[in-house]
């Protein structure tokens, strides 16, 4: 009689249903695609970190040019010199991670 293989990992074989204990290796094969796919937090913070930066660029552009006196403007390069201070701790955040403990 031949072998009824259902996706849920249970089989009839001459009458009887026989339940798999474990999962089909292709279906732990993909849940380990998607986990490293999607569990990745160095592009993360790669991505945060430069967001992070390039608001402050846009930030400071907009209130530079926004001013109407010397304080606003010098507002605006104070936030201006956020970029740099956000892009060298990003530097140091992910190079500190790929060291090991």
């Amino acid at each position: 009689m031949p072998t009824l293989m259902m996706r849920s990992g249970v089989r009839q074989e001459r009458g009887c249903l026989l339940v798999a204990v474990s999962t089909p290796q292709s279906e732990v094969e993909t849940a380990q695609r998607w986990k490293d796919a999607t569990m990745q937090p160095e592009p993360i913070l790669k991505g945060s970190f430069l967001l992070a930066a390039f608001a402050s660029f846009i930030l400071s552009v907009a209130i530079y040019f926004q001013a109407d006196d010397m304080e606003g403007r010098l507002n605006g390069i104070y936030v201006g010199i956020w970029v740099p201070s956000i892009l060298a701790l990003g530097a140091f955040v992910l190079a500190h991670r790929g060291t090991p403990k």
